[in-house]
Order: C-alpha cells, then structure tokens, then sequence
C-alpha cells in the first residue's frame, strides 16, 4: 500500500511538472512576436501615390521624392526622422519628402496629432509642429492613466500650447482643429495606406518603390539618383 502511494505521488509530480511546463511554452507562444520575412526590394513594381494635400519637405520639382506613412506617437518614426533628414541634407535639392498621416488604432495620441499637424500646415507651419510633436512624443502617453475624455483634453492642451509656441493663430488653430476636412484628410491618407499595403510605420516609398525596412532607404535613393529618374509631383 505504502509502495502504491509513493508511486502515485511520484506520478502526480511528474504530471503537475509537465502541465507547468506545457503552460509556460503556451504563454511563450501567445506573448512572442510574429516571425515575419521581410518584403524583397522590387524596384519593378511601383505605387501610385498622389500627393493630394498631404505636406512636403523640399524642392518640389527634385527627382527623388520619398514618402513616408507615419504618425506621431510612434517610436520608431520619431528614430526614423533623423534618418530622413540626413538623406535630405546628404541630396540637398535632389530629393524630397512627403508626409502621409497613418495613426495606429492602438495609439490613441496619433490622430489627434495629426490633427494638430495639420492645422499648422494651414498657417504654413507643418514641419515646425511635426519636430516639435516628435519632440515631445513623451508627453503624449497617458502616464496619469487618465479617463478618456480628460486624456483628449490632456492632448489638446499640450497642442494648444505647441501652437502659441509657433506664434500660430489660436482661433483659427482651434477651429481648424475640429474641421471635419482634416478627419476626412487623415482618413483618406489612411486608406491609401492600406491599398498600398502599409501594415505599420513608418513605411517608406521612393519613387513609388517600396522600401522593405528604413535601413535600405538610402540604397533606393541612390538608385534613383543614379539614373536621375524624374517623379511625378
């Protein structure tokens, strides 16, 4: 009897060790990332990419125009900006730069500031409220776990605040910021995204040409400079 007990027990470890261990390999499973091989460069196949009223950086008649679908609270396309800018400065007058607003569901700042983006650009100050956005992209994480409808608040003092710093029209900034034409702006630049297969950002296009990771954003650049292909503004 003893023998069968201790037996028993010895199987009952046995189990609980392998139920523990098929546990943590589900939890590993369910909480690691999505393997993913990235896309191969094909520089023959090419997107059509309207500028629409969408901002740019640049000369507007350069040969290279890279645009790029981003949003403010992203990490990556804060890292991203100094990448860009460095092409910008290296090809000065060669190549510019289009901004596409694609605010991410599960960053809750990114639309309003693209609204806030936009806005400025309407009094002629896009890319000083979009450094100054990125700049501060810290502070426009709900660190306070905020309701809802205070955090949005939170957000539109912080732009409120960034627009007197550019000497903007707060009238007419405040009422631009509640024009249905810029939610209709984003949510055109968003759906083109996605025609173009946009899954994140930033997402980088050159020419047309999708650029698998920013990494290689240099690389098509200079292909396209090499044979001063002209784009189509």
């Amino acid at each position: 009897m003893k023998f069968y007990l201790w037996t028993l027990s010895i199987y009952s470890v046995i189990a609980t060790v392998l139920i523990v261990m098929l546990a943590m390999q589900n939890k590993q499973l369910k909480t690691a990332p999505p393997g993913r091989a990235p896309e191969p460069l094909d520089y023959s196949k090419t997107y059509d990419l309207p500028v629409g009223d969408s901002p740019i950086r640049g000369n507007v008649d350069a040969p290279v125009t890279i645009v790029a679908f981003s949003e403010f609270e992203c990490p990556y396309c804060s890292k991203a900006t100094a990448l860009v800018d460095g092409i910008m400065e290296k090809h000065e007058g060669k190549v510019n730069l289009v901004f596409k607003n694609f605010p991410l569901a599960f960053h809750p700042a990114a639309r309003p500031a693209a609204m806030a983006a936009l806005a400025a650009k309407r009094q002629g100050k896009f890319w000083e409220m979009h450094d100054l956005l990125f700049q501060m992209q810290d502070n426009l994480k709900n660190q306070n776990n905020l309701p809802e409808e205070s955090y949005m608040e939170y957000l539109r003092e912080e732009f409120v605040n960034l627009a007197a710093s550019l000497a903007l029209d707060m009238d007419k900034f405040n009422a631009d910021m509640d024009d249905q034409a810029l939610v209709d702006q984003i949510d055109s630049e968003e759906a083109l995204g996605r025609s173009v297969n946009v899954g994140g950002t930033p997402t980088f296009f050159v020419n047309g040409v999708k650029v698998p990771e920013p990494g290689q954003l240099e690389e098509v650049v200079k292909h396209f400079l090499a044979g001063q292909t002209s784009n189509k503004l």
